[in-house]
């Protein structure tokens, strides 16, 4: 369970990191425009700095503890494994099939890079960009429904082309 709280936890901050790297430029160049207090434009980059320390250091201190869980998880797995290796009939220890899954199974629990692992940063990753495609949404609903229809236009065309041009043969 605590991997799974990991996970939506980096996506949730992986998309805040976005958010503020997105909005840092823009707030700090108004406060130039309108000709701001120099103490004002202080205080505008001095919070932005430290939004951004905090976030990239619970990111790194969540990336540091997660490891724990995962690898918990990765034992455990490798106990259930060898328990039904220890447990099965003996006909199946002399099935080559048996011996093949058992193989993979073993093979799929092995090490840090397996696949135990790797699917929690793909869990991630997902979480992420859904949770980054739900903000920019939200953003583009206050965007003119022109822009919205060309930017969707586009999209389409670009994801078609992309498609044709991706494709090879002979």
């Amino acid at each position: 369970k605590s991997v799974l709280l990991h996970c939506v936890l980096l996506a949730i901050l992986a998309v805040a990191t976005n958010l503020a790297e997105l909005y840092i430029a823009p707030v700090i160049l108004g406060k130039v425009e309108i000709k701001a207090a120099l103490t004002e434009l202080l205080l505008v980059i001095g919070f932005f700095t430290g939004v951004m320390i905090l976030l990239r250091g619970l990111t790194a201190y969540l990336n540091e503890i997660k490891i724990h869980g995962t690898i918990s998880l990765r034992t455990y797995l490798w106990d259930c494994i060898a328990l039904k290796l220890a447990t099965t009939s003996c006909p199946n220890l002399e099935d080559q099939a048996f011996l093949n899954k058992a193989g993979k199974a073993r093979a799929s629990a092995n090490g840090n890079n397996s696949a135990t692992e790797a699917i929690w940063g793909t869990l991630t990753r997902i979480l992420q960009s859904l949770l980054g495609f739900a903000v920019y949404l939200t953003l583009f609903y206050s965007v003119e429904p022109i822009l919205m229809l060309i930017t969707t236009v586009t999209t389409v065309i670009s994801y078609f082309v992309n498609k044709r041009t991706s494709e090879w043969g002979y």
